[in-house]
């Protein structure tokens, strides 16, 4: 073939589409790798091998023959060269868009990952913390790149490391998901509990490496306590009766009597809190028995106000423990009646200013008396401020607005309702309508407009009749 057959190797390793670049047909190859997808890396090197394949095909037949390459077959040679080269930059161009669109998923993934809610961490075999976002570097107040490499037990509560490795060996054993509640410490001492999801990630050359995901529950952790903490507290009664419990049942070693005695244990102190209620509430309707006593002409007012206090309550969507507190409320809220002379209570005619401010006292003294008696509601509270008004026009205090209990504020309408239609010394009674139009001309600015909604709807709506 000779200079003339090299010279036309050349012209063929160097001719390009445009036919103004002296840049080998090769350099329009993309780089491998890069992330871009396996079979596309494989398609675009087999167009490559297609295209050299057929260049040197070419230049092999003109060497066998020792003929040089006629103009027809040049032609057609640059052709099928150009031709491929086109199939290959548009292949490189489909691997650059796929390049760009793998970056833009890599960084969304990467944002995920370091700004999820929880943290993770990756933990070789040996303990050693090979990867970790933003959060877990956050949860252990340490920075990430101080964070990784350092084994993760150095983060890890003393008295709770044997939790993390019995879970390690578990995990190890069975490769198996795992979960564990405990404590770490952040490099200035400062505790708080997590809790570990985990799984196994195989690892060929050794002990699998340990994927982790950490949730800080230290709040939940302290507030069970706390629960747990007021439980005790509120039922010691209770939890006497359950370390009985306890004991008895260690000392049994057949379930269905321990299983039985427990129950026994909890009827009891169901049993003991009822008769509690009930004594509770026996005293209170004593208590209002004196009460009635001292003033005749009142008699039952206080019952018939407990009842619809407690009736508007659950309208309101009072707790049947809530309607038992307005009850009891309902019952003592003119205790401090006691403090007056009966011949002012019982007086037909008009009161004189300092028989009115006497009758005024009544809350205060109600609250005096009440106020160091362990209620499980506030009942001293109501008491004190069911002459209170929304437009703190009402007394002792002169509260406004949310400033007066809610109870308080069910009691005062309840209040109202029931002695303005019911027979007073100095006055006949005027009835539920007068009282139910009393009450709707004071909503929103002497009684609390929810409450007097509510007890129209009650005697409006639903029929509600005030006991005899």
């Amino acid at each position: 073939m000779g200079a003339q057959g090299e010279e036309r190797r050349g012209e063929v390793n160097t001719m390009n589409i445009d036919q103004g670049s002296k840049t080998p047909l090769t350099t329009a190859l993309p780089s491998a790798g890069g992330g871009v997808a396996t079979s596309d890396e494989q398609r675009l090197k087999a167009l490559h091998r297609r295209a050299e394949a057929l260049a040197q095909n070419y230049l092999s037949e003109e060497s066998c023959d020792d003929k040089t390459l006629s103009p027809a077959q040049a032609v057609k040679t640059l052709h099928e060269l150009r031709v491929h080269q086109i199939e290959l930059e548009m292949q490189n161009e489909e691997l650059r868009r796929a390049q760009n669109e793998l970056d833009t998923s890599q960084a969304h993934y990467f944002d995920f990952y370091d700004m999820a809610p929880v943290g993770y961490f990756t933990v070789s075999g040996l303990g050693l913390i090979e990867q970790a976002n933003l959060t877990a570097a956050g949860l252990l107040g340490i920075e990430r790149k101080v964070l990784v490499g350092q084994k993760i037990s150095h983060f890890i509560l003393p008295d709770d490391q044997d939790i993390f490795y019995l879970m390690s060996q578990k995990i190890i054993c069975s490769r198996q998901p795992q979960a564990c509640e405990l404590r770490f410490v952040k490099p200035d001492g400062t505790p708080f509990w997590a809790h570990l999801d985990v799984i196994a990630v195989p690892n060929p050359t050794g002990t699998p490496s340990q994927r982790i995901v950490m949730t800080d529950i230290t709040e939940r952790v302290l507030a069970t306590k706390e629960l747990a903490y007021q439980a005790e507290e509120k039922g010691k009664r209770a939890a006497e009766l359950l370390i009985v419990n306890k004991e008895l049942a260690h000392q049994s070693e057949e379930k269905g009597k321990r299983a039985a005695e427990l129950l026994a244990a909890n009827q009891d102190i169901e049993r003991y809190v009822t008769e509690l209620e009930a004594a509770f509430m026996s005293t209170v309707q004593v208590i209002n028995t004196l009460i009635d006593m001292r003033d005749p002409y009142t008699a039952g007012h206080e019952r018939k106000v407990a009842e619809l206090a407690a009736a508007i309550g659950a309208e309101l969507g009072f707790s049947v423990r809530q309607q038992d507190g307005l009850r009891a409320a309902g019952y003592l809220h003119d205790i401090g009646k006691i403090t007056i002379p009966a011949e002012i209570l019982v007086k037909p005619g008009k009161l004189s200013a300092i028989e009115y401010q006497l009758i005024q006292e009544h809350a205060q003294a109600g609250y005096r008396v009440l106020k160091d008696v362990k209620f499980p509601w506030p009942i001293a509270d109501v008491v004190l401020q069911h002459h209170e008004r929304m437009d703190g026009s009402g007394y002792p205090q002169g509260l406004k607005g949310e400033a007066i209990v809610l109870k308080a504020r069910i009691l005062a309408v309840a209040d109202v309702v029931e002695a303005m239609s019911s027979h007073r010394p100095y006055r006949p009674a005027r009835g539920i309508d007068t009282s139910l139009a009393e009450i709707k001309r004071g909503r929103g600015t002497l009684f609390d407009a929810d409450v007097v909604d509510a007890c129209l709807r009650l005697f409006l709506e639903k029929g509600f009749v005030i006991p005899a």
